[in-house]
């Protein structure tokens, strides 16, 4: 009787892990941005992330990274309440000519494009903006010119607001 016990027991906690386990592989909610959902705590996203951190403020964390593994940016989480509210890449190469900046993001507009659809785009002489939605989130990436007269990309992902 108590080896069918055991048994039984065995089975039941198998049973219960196996169910978890599906559970986190098909309900999980997917990621908003990077590996991190907005809402989280600023200590949960630190961490997550695995870039190094430069700068820890109240508000702020920052990082130096990679978009896609291929292009040298800043990354900063922003926080409100301690609530994870935004994030942006923001381009470490700096462009005398608009052109230059242009093909770098023309480059990560496609792989956000491959991801996430087409996106809405405005265009100028020199200015570019391109905009993606998702259920919970909205990508918006632009060319910036600086104080110094060059030129940047910013990616910046918000929560989507209502």
């Amino acid at each position: 009787m108590k080896k069918h016990l055991r048994l039984g027991a065995g089975v039941l906690v198998g049973l219960c892990a196996g169910i978890v386990l599906l559970w986190s592989i098909f309900f999980r909610p997917a990621d908003d941005v990077r590996n991190v959902r907005w809402g989280m705590p600023k200590e949960a996203v630190k961490s997550r992330e695995t870039w190094d951190l430069q700068v820890d403020k109240e508000n702020e964390l920052l990082y130096n990274a990679r978009l896609f593994e291929e292009f040298p940016a800043a990354l900063a989480y922003y926080f409100e309440q301690n609530s994870l509210t935004q994030v942006r890449f923001v381009s470490f190469n700096r462009y005398k000519e608009f052109k230059g900046c242009l093909q770098e993001f023309r480059e990560i507009a496609l792989q956000i494009s491959t991801r996430r659809g087409k996106p809405q785009t405005l265009s100028g002489e020199d200015f570019r903006e391109s905009t993606w939605k998702t259920d919970r989130s909205t990508l918006t990436l632009q060319i910036l010119t600086t104080r110094d007269e060059k030129y940047i990309w910013m990616l910046q992902y918000s929560e989507k607001q209502p």
